[in-house]
Parts: structure tokens; sequence; C-alpha cells
């Protein structure tokens, strides 16, 4: 009921807070209309990536105001059959699909499902939380990671985007300074929405502090990050889908965990790739 009522949301929210954005802002087109906006950004060196189930209304307006305030390059979707990626390709040109079963090689759904069976004899992968099953979850930051390696012509620089979040007014992925420490381009980071308790035991385990909140009580969770392809394939160097939940206490480690965690400690969490100390 809970997925349900999210999804019910989600659909009035993407077809009415555009155009309430756009009546205060004074402009004259809103992303979802039958005829596509003008681009109000530029961004024709990145690519952005994004996991989408299946095709819905909502994945339309979010590519239409993606191509509109963020203006990519190319948008990659990784979604769960050839039949959905043909539905997708028609709701913008620069749209590019993959299926996820035939994305990185041995990695599926099914294959995700069997590992957390194999580990966690208690654990019900086809379990659910606001409608996500705890091995689709899984699926999905794993294709994330993976497009790096295995999407051939990504950008160097991509932006991953959750297909379920609509820009609501021009974003630049990047700030007009530099980093003092290499001179590189500085990501911008937005930031904000509703807290979700169960991070907070993650990070602090990740990270060895508190989970800090902003100002005004809302969160870290961006909902989209900006990856550089050549340090996301080193991060995730995996043959098979198995070496993604092996894991050693020898290393210093890197951990991948859960929106909602199988049970508290750090056998909730994929390692993703370890370093020698």
């Amino acid at each position: 009921m809970l997925g349900v009522t999210a999804l019910c949301v989600s659909v009035w929210t993407s077809l009415y807070v555009p155009r309430l954005l756009v009546w205060r802002q004074g402009s004259g087109c809103v992303p979802g209309d039958l005829s596509p906006c003008l681009p109000e950004n530029h961004h024709p060196d990145i690519d952005v990536v994004s996991v989408a189930v299946k095709p819905t209304c909502v994945t339309k307006i979010a590519i239409d105001s993606i191509n509109q305030y963020i203006a990519p390059r190319r948008i990659h979707l990784i979604t769960a059959s050839e039949g959905a990626c043909e539905v997708l390709k028609k709701m913008a040109t620069n749209v590019r699909c993959h299926a996820q079963d035939g994305l990185v090689p041995g990695l599926t759904k099914a294959a995700v499902a069997k590992q957390l069976k194999t580990w966690y004899a208690n654990a019900d992968p086809g379990s659910g939380y606001l409608g996500r099953e705890l091995s689709g979850w899984y699926l999905q930051q794993l294709l994330k990671l993976g497009a790096a390696r295995h999407v051939l012509d990504l950008s160097h620089t991509f932006l991953v985007w959750d297909p379920d979040m609509i820009v609501l007014e021009p974003f630049s992925v990047f700030s007009k300074q530099r980093s003092g420490a290499t001179g590189k381009d500085r990501v911008m980071r937005h930031v904000g929405g509703y807290v979700i308790a169960e991070y907070e035991y993650a990070y602090e385990k990740l990270t060895g502090e508190k989970l800090a909140l902003a100002p005004d009580g809302s969160s870290y969770v961006t909902h989209q990050m900006v990856f550089e392809r050549q340090i996301a394939v080193r991060t995730a160097r995996f043959p098979n889908p198995a070496s993604l939940f092996a894991h050693t206490h020898t290393r210093r480690e890197h951990y991948l965990c859960p929106y909602k965690t199988v049970r508290p400690n750090y056998s909730d969490c994929l390692l993703i790739h370890t370093t020698k100390d």
C-alpha cells in the first residue's frame, strides 16, 4: 500500500509541481509538454546514467526536465527488457537504452537474489520497502557502477540520476570555481530532502562519524552523483557478480550499503573495493 501511495504522489507531483514553478518564475514552457522545451543550460561533454525499471509518465517528464535544465550529450537508461527500451528511446532523441541483464556479464536480478540468499539464510531477497525489492535495490547500485566499464560510448565524466527526480530549474553540474588542490572542475552538490533513518547506521560504520544534517533538518541524500569513469572502473573491478559480495577483514574495505539493512552489522553491506593498508 505504501508503494502505491508513493507512486500516486510521485505522478501527481511530476504533473503539477513543474507547472507551479514555471508560473512562479514567469516562464512559458513546462517539462512534459507535447513539444520539448528549449534547453536552458548546456553540458555537451557529459552523459546521464539512470536505472529505470520500466517506462512511466514520470520517466518521460524526468527526461524532458533533464534535457531542458541540464542538456547533457546523452541519457543512458538501464531498464528491465528490450521491449521497455523501445519505449524509452522514443522519449527523446538523445536517449540510449540498455537491457539490464545484458549490460554487465553475469549480473542479473536472479543472480543477486541467489547470492543474497546464500549468505543470509533468513533474508528474503524479494522483500520490499516502499515498492522496492532488496535484490532489485542491490542490482540497481551495481548496474550504476558497472555502467562505467560496460557502456562503451559513455562520457569520461557522467551524472548518475534517479529516474523519478524531476529538475525544476537550471542545474549546474560544475562550479565556476576550480579545485585549489588539483585545478580540476569542482562538482556542485545539490542536497536536501527528507531524512531516512536507516542511512545513519551505515554512514557511521563507513565514516566513523555521526551523520550531520543541514541546519534546516534536511538530509544529505541527493538522488544524483557525478562519476569519473576511470575512477569508477578502478573502484568496481569485478569479473563476475559473485566477487562483488566477497569480503575480507584483513584489508581496508569499502562497502555498498542498502537503504534498509538485513541485520545491523557490516555483513549488511557489499564490499565494492579493497586496498592494502
